[in-house]
């Protein structure tokens, strides 16, 4: 079996030699000023490409001031995302708790003080 490639996009190929275009690398797909990805970390979604900074981050936008630091070999769960200091929420009381199984999504305000 032929060691993973850290340079390409997609690292998952089925026994069939198809390429599962739902994993993907995230070094290799993430194109964010913020954002900062070591080799071998990996998520999987069914969106486009383009988007995949967005899903994992939608409160970081280009001109916010805190940046994401993803290290190498970190596996991040479907439908994970991180909540940055930018998502311009009160801070007077405790954030609300979502269950694993809600299926709302936050709403990007994108918003950088």
């Amino acid at each position: 079996m032929p060691l993973l490639d850290a340079n390409s996009a997609f690292p998952v190929t089925h026994p069939d030699g198809r390429v599962s275009k739902t994993t993907m690398y995230l070094k290799n797909v993430i194109d964010h000023p913020r954002i900062e990805v070591g080799d071998y970390s990996y998520f999987t979604h069914y969106g486009k490409l383009e988007e995949t900074a967005e899903i994992l981050a939608p409160y970081l936008g280009p001109g916010c001031r805190e940046r994401l630091v993803i290290g190498k070999f970190v596996q991040i769960a479907r439908g994970s995302y991180f909540i940055t200091s930018s998502a311009n929420h009160p801070m007077a009381a405790s954030p609300p708790i979502h269950s694993a199984s809600s299926s709302r999504r936050p709403s990007a305000t994108r918003t950088c003080r």
